[in-house]
């Protein structure tokens, strides 16, 4: 009876330590695919040569670019961003922080695009900064830069205050840690720069869109 005991004890620690190593296989194996589609989504983010853009301007006599003074009107905050390239429509909010786990961190946008406070509006000398989500599985907050990723160097990028439009070139794309937040910096002409977490449903980087002023277009021309 005791060797009976002993062998239906051996046999029951070797499945067990059978079961522990598919487990760990199975672990190392999930890690290295999510390592993989990781860097596959990431290297997709490279741009290549910039394409040729096709910019449609409203049927109206555009504004000299503001000078490094700035705008002659009051700063005014973006209340609409379009995308055409992507299919972009959304409203503009303004995002202020909250303490959020013990830190303090930037709100995030309810199917919106959220304009950073504390950047620069629309026509103004420095950065704007504008972000929102690729996907918002758990918080149900919408995905209205979902095809942010697909932008090209060229695409344009209009802003909409009370003021009138303003028209923005993408000139950059890049990909980042979220701990740069440099990219935040102020620059030393009109720039806006769109920021979402990518890749999705990993959201382990930030892709960040630089576009460059082009054009003004007063409210009411």
């Amino acid at each position: 009876m005791k060797i009976a005991h002993k062998k239906s004890l051996y046999s029951l620690l070797g499945s067990g330590f059978m079961v522990i190593g598919l487990a760990i296989l199975a672990s190392v194996a999930a890690y290295l695919i999510y390592t993989r589609y990781t860097q596959a989504q990431l290297r997709s983010l490279e741009k290549k040569e910039p394409t040729a853009a096709v910019v449609v301007l409203p049927e109206s006599t555009p504004t000299p670019l503001p000078t490094p003074t700035m705008v002659p009107h009051p700063p005014s905050p973006a209340n609409r961003i379009v995308i055409p390239s992507i299919e972009v429509d959304a409203p503009v909010v303004e995002l202020g922080t909250v303490i959020q786990d013990g830190e303090l961190v930037w709100d995030t946008p309810k199917h919106a695009v959220g304009h950073l406070k504390g950047t620069a509006y629309p026509g103004e000398v420095g950065n704007i900064a504008m972000a929102g989500h690729i996907n918002s599985p758990f918080k149900g907050e919408g995905n209205v830069f979902k095809r942010l990723p697909e932008i090209n160097l060229g695409d344009t990028v209009t802003l909409y205050t009370a003021f009138g439009l303003y028209l923005y070139q993408v000139k950059e794309t890049k990909v980042v840690l979220p701990e740069d937040t440099w990219v935040l910096d102020p620059t030393p002409e009109p720039t806006l720069t769109l920021i979402t977490c990518v890749p999705d449903w990993v959201w382990s980087h930030r892709l960040i869109v630089t576009a460059r002023l082009i054009e003004h277009f007063p409210a009411g021309t």
